[in-house]
């Protein structure tokens, strides 16, 4: 699969738009909210999807955690829009 998101932030509230392309073709949109301290990110879903990362530079890294419990580990880099 593949990620890409457009991340907004506003003070220490951040919020993105999450679009997941699977192998499949299908395609997933997923709008979350969040905050952000000191570069530690912490958003979710209202399905119960939780992100929690560390955002350095043009890097986001962190941990995915589905609603069912299982745990993704994803790696973001910005690029130009």
């Amino acid at each position: 699969s593949s990620l890409s998101a457009v991340i907004e932030q506003d003070g220490n509230a951040v919020k993105a738009e999450v679009v997941v392309c699977a192998l499949t073709g299908e395609t997933n949109v997923y709008h979350v909210v969040g905050a952000i301290f000191n570069g530690h990110v912490y958003m979710f879903h209202g399905s119960g999807h939780i992100f929690e990362g560390d955002a350095k530079g043009n890097e986001l890294v962190g941990t995915l955690t589905t609603k069912g419990g299982s745990k993704v580990e994803l790696r973001a880099t910005r690029t130009q829009q």
